[in-house]
């Protein structure tokens, strides 16, 4: 029995959203007890498989038949990519136009070679998650302004390089982490979910497969005045460029456990 009781809150996402009216899909059979979301087309069954719904703007949803989340703690469902995660990130030189960012705001520096780039929280804010290759890995840089969380992971799994995005869901187990609300990640490579709270793929073929932290020595958080200070040659992320989500992905259908 697919059972559900599930408060969807369509306050700030942190992450924030707007609250449209979305298409509801048309499954075989709905086995759930939330009527609006059920309503909203969020949630719903069809031939035998539970979904969640993904945006208006796609044909294909999230599957999360016998995902490791509890649908009781999900929050938002304002569709994938309504936050625009960077896939071809654009930098400028550390300078005077950066003086507006005060001293003590929080920074992630990444280390790639003898380079280092620079993400502010504050303009992290706006993508939440970056798709990068740093030292010929490819990585990725997230910040969920929710949670206060802040982590660079490989994007590599069983030999394959997969781009990251945020799905549009948070999820606040009272259980784990405080009970602090944070995003859920989507690969479009496979479409799985992942939670960065437990660093776990938790539905999808990558599903408990162990989201990889990328080594920390390459990477930390500073203030804007220890940038300033210590990487004055640094480069920064654009704060004024036009994400670009049509970049083409190889399709993952089969995980290497």
């Amino acid at each position: 029995m697919f059972r559900f009781f599930i408060f969807i809150s369509l306050l700030n996402f942190a992450c924030e959203g707007s609250d449209e009216i979305f298409v509801t899909p048309q499954p075989d059979n709905i086995v759930a007890c939330n009527e609006k979301l059920i309503k909203d087309g969020k949630l719903y069954e069809k031939s035998g498989q539970q979904y969640l719904w993904a945006g208006q703007d796609t044909t294909t949803h999230f599957n999360i038949t016998d995902w490791t989340l509890n649908a009781c703690y999900l929050k938002k469902g304002l569709g994938r990519e309504k936050f625009n995660a960077l896939i071809t990130p654009v930098y400028t030189k550390l300078g005077s136009d950066h003086d507006h960012l005060p001293d003590t705001s929080r920074v992630v520096i990444l280390r790639s070679g003898s380079s280092i780039k620079a993400y502010p929280l504050g303009i992290l804010r706006t993508y939440e998650l970056v798709n990068e290759t740093a030292n010929s890995t490819p990585v990725m840089i997230v910040y969920c302004f929710l949670a206060d969380l802040t982590s660079v992971y490989t994007r590599q799994y069983c030999g394959r390089t997969l781009t990251f995005g945020v799905s549009g869901y948070t999820y606040a187990d009272p259980n784990n982490y405080n009970g602090l609300e944070s995003f859920i990640l989507w690969d479009r490579n496979s479409e799985s979910l992942w939670w960065p709270i437990n660093d776990k793929g938790v539905a999808g073929i990558f599903r408990d497969s162990d989201m990889k932290k990328y080594d920390r020595s390459k990477w930390q958080v500073v203030t804007m005045k220890d940038l300033r200070k210590r990487y004055p040659n640094a480069l920064i992320l654009n704060d004024q460029q036009k994400p670009n989500n049509q970049v083409s992905v190889i399709p993952v259908t089969q995980s290497c456990k």
